[in-house]
């Protein structure tokens, strides 16, 4: 049997930054080790010199990665990857807080593969897509 593909959803107001949403398939405690995986992907990928697209108001970046061979793929209309993974690592850093980040940086990268396991392992997602707001990983841990 298959792995699902797991997908995160960010749709990212770039005049209020703290209330980006988050539609996900994945269990909301892994949502930061997979945008955490996302990005550390995204360490030596090369510059883009493509003009980001400043005169947008908000943002969305679409992820997702395909279990069965670990691939990452990526819509967005932001015009550059520097533009994305910039509002990635805001997100990343709500959501882990600003010590969490240093700490994911430090953990054992199995952890994010142990995510990636137990994140709805039947062959195809079978929970209702889940709605995450800004800030959900600071006041409380979520269920």
């Amino acid at each position: 049997m298959s792995k699902p593909i797991i997908y995160i959803k960010v749709t990212f107001p770039i005049n209020d930054p703290k209330n980006f949403k988050i539609e996900t398939n994945a269990k909301p405690e892994c949502v930061g080790d997979l945008i955490g995986d996302f990005l550390h992907m995204q360490i030596g990928q090369g510059r883009d010199d493509s003009q980001p697209d400043v005169d947008r108001k908000i943002y969305h970046i679409d992820l997702s990665v395909d279990l069965t061979d670990d691939t990452w793929h990526t819509s967005h209309d932001t015009g550059n990857k520097g533009l994305r993974d910039g509002i990635l690592m805001h997100v990343f850093q709500e959501i882990v807080g600003r010590k969490g980040v240093i700490d994911w940086i430090l953990r054992p990268t199995d952890e994010t593969q142990k995510c990636k396991n137990q994140s709805n392992t039947s062959s195809s997602p079978t929970s209702e897509p889940q709605i995450l707001s800004g800030s959900f990983g600071r006041s409380s841990s979520p269920k």
